[in-house]
């Protein structure tokens, strides 16, 4: 599925199936589709430059990552213009939202954009060490609040939960 842009609201419509943008500390492991009308008015927007203006803010609002990023590569046809954003480091780089917007840019003479709207950025699961079994075997523990997997001799113990 892909993000609409509704020309006239100036939203980004974010599908139900995309409820995160990633996992704290990703890097080039997710792609968002976008979709937008070619025209605005009797703007043909199909020839602007477009840019995604991005600000990931940690839980907390300590720290925060901040840029944009060049869409090279868009596609004009039938009406519409579809691009894609592959979201590097910055954007995910820490637990938290990361609000974006879309800019489309003619030179200096016309800057379409939309309004802002955030996804947010999972925490990253710290995994403890393996630890070893009477028989030597590597047993691996992931705590997740009150659900803990572990595994041993290859079985997959769930423990806790509602």
């Amino acid at each position: 599925m892909s993000l609409q842009i509704d020309n006239d609201l100036r939203t980004i419509a974010i599908p139900e199936d995309i409820t995160f943008l990633g996992v704290a500390g990703d890097k080039n492991v997710r792609v968002l589709e976008f979709t937008m009308p070619s025209t605005y008015g009797d703007i043909d927007l199909s020839d602007y430059d477009i840019v995604i203006n991005y600000k990931n803010i940690e839980r907390g609002r300590m720290r925060k990552s901040e840029g944009s990023y060049a869409i090279a590569g868009a596609a004009a046809l039938d009406g519409t213009i579809t691009f894609a954003w592959q979201i590097d480091a910055d954007p995910c780089k820490y637990h938290g939202d990361t609000w974006f917007s879309v800019s489309l840019i003619n030179g200096d003479s016309n800057v379409f954009n939309t309004q802002w709207v955030s996804l947010p950025v999972l925490q990253k699961q710290m995994c403890r060490q393996p630890a070893e079994n009477e028989a030597g075997d590597e047993i691996i523990v992931i705590d997740m609040g009150n659900v803990t997997l572990s595994v041993s001799d290859e079985n997959l113990i769930i423990t806790g939960g509602a």
